[in-house]
């Protein structure tokens, strides 16, 4: 990331809050792809950054019973959603006490993707993988949380460009 501003002497020339759409099923992804990057794109405005909206992570989480009946561990489910490009973003598994990434492809346009993804048992049967997980959107443990008037909110701050006019940035 190029910051256009001097990161010891700038500092925002605007703060500004709104509450979270309540119609908007994922505020963050509202927040950084309508509002940050639109603001990001005026003239003299070197960053945006914004508070209040947990970020959705995609977990998924293992039946481990199930994947014991199915004599398939983890490390091979792991290996057959490699196979099939599986990568996401973020989410962990954990399995013994070892805690494993999980990562996911954007080719995905909905948790169902992922729960219909194909799994091979040992025995040879093919199953989705909801037969042996629970795929679920959940906001990551962030401790910061913002309300307005009571209500979920979304603080944003806005940096000018060290060289940019604050008024006309603003």
């Amino acid at each position: 990331h190029i910051n256009k501003f001097e990161e010891n002497t700038d500092i925002p020339i605007v703060y500004f809050s709104f509450n979270s759409p309540a119609e908007k099923d994922d505020p963050y992804h509202f927040a950084e792809s309508m509002i940050k990057r639109k603001l990001e794109r005026i003239d003299g405005v070197a960053m945006v950054q914004f508070w209040g909206p947990q970020q959705k992570n995609i977990y998924i989480d293992l039946d481990l019973q199930k994947l014991s009946s199915l004599r398939l561990g983890v490390y091979e489910l792991r290996n057959q959603l490699m196979k099939d490009n599986f990568s996401l973003s973020s989410g962990y598994t954990t399995e013994g006490g070892s805690r494993h990434l999980v990562r996911s492809l954007a080719r995905f346009a909905t948790l169902d993707d992922i729960r219909n993804l194909p799994v091979r048992t040992f025995d040879g049967r093919l199953l989705k993988l909801s037969d042996v997980a629970r795929v679920s959107y959940r906001p990551t443990n962030d401790k910061f949380l913002l309300r307005r008037d009571g209500v979920s909110a979304i603080m944003m701050a806005v940096w000018k460009e060290s060289m940019a006019n604050t008024v006309d940035v603003s």
